[in-house]
């Protein structure tokens, strides 16, 4: 196992995923959010991918782009675009 830099607090931890224990239990809290707001809304996060629906989620729940953007690309990416795409493949997100 080699030691990965956090993406989201950039401390060096051992594992297989991007992120550190730590930070996925936040992260994990952000997309509850991110998944409230959008069924409360009625929005698919394939409409996401319009510029105009992306801004108002981010306006809305306060979060960063990028914040959202990752979540989208690590996490819910087979919500986006099918079971077919498997995270960390090329395409991504916006």
């Amino acid at each position: 196992m080699e030691a990965k830099k956090c993406l989201r607090c950039g401390i060096f931890h051992l594992g297989t995923e991007d992120i550190c224990k730590t930070c996925k239990e936040s992260d994990m809290k952000d997309i509850a959010k991110l998944n409230s707001f959008m069924d409360y809304n009625g929005l698919e996060f394939s409409e996401l991918k319009e510029k105009e629906a992306f801004d108002k989620v981010v306006f809305e729940l306060g979060m960063s782009s990028e914040k959202i953007t990752r979540y989208m690309n690590t996490y819910i990416k087979d919500e986006v675009y099918g079971d077919s795409i498997k995270k960390n493949e090329e395409s991504e997100i916006i």
